[in-house]
């Protein structure tokens, strides 16, 4: 009877349809944002003292290249899946199913091509 009493007594604005306010969401996003940031300076912060001025490069470099990965790799699949779904809702299996079979024979020729790269540098290196 307790739990009855105090969802029915919150404090927190809801419009007429039970849903949050806009003025809330927009906080929960900003507060959002600055939690992003924050946590991005912590962690520029870390790995600068971590790695020294030659590390944050490599690092640099590393990340970038994932980021380029994965910009090429999604294809938009994100954005097109929420609109098609939003669109029908009986496309969702569908496209889950067509997204996890690209990302699954992206993941397995990017590690494929990796191997490989390890393995021809690994025999050259020991060659020498």
């Amino acid at each position: 009877m307790a739990v009855a009493w105090q969802a029915n007594n919150t404090t927190e604005e809801r419009s007429p349809k039970g849903r949050p306010t806009i003025w809330r969401s927009i906080v929960e996003t900003y507060a959002t944002r600055i939690l992003l940031i924050a946590i991005g300076f912590a962690t520029t912060v870390i790995i600068s003292r971590t790695l020294g001025p030659s590390g944050r490069g490599l690092f640099a470099v590393a990340a970038a290249i994932g980021a380029i990965g994965i910009q090429f790799g999604n294809l938009g699949l994100h954005a097109s899946n929420t609109y098609y779904v939003a669109k029908d809702r009986e496309l969702l299996p569908v496209l889950v199913g067509n997204t996890l079979a690209w990302h699954t024979s992206c993941c397995r020729t990017f590690f494929s091509a990796s191997m490989r790269y390890v393995l021809i540098t690994q025999s050259n290196w020991r060659a020498r």
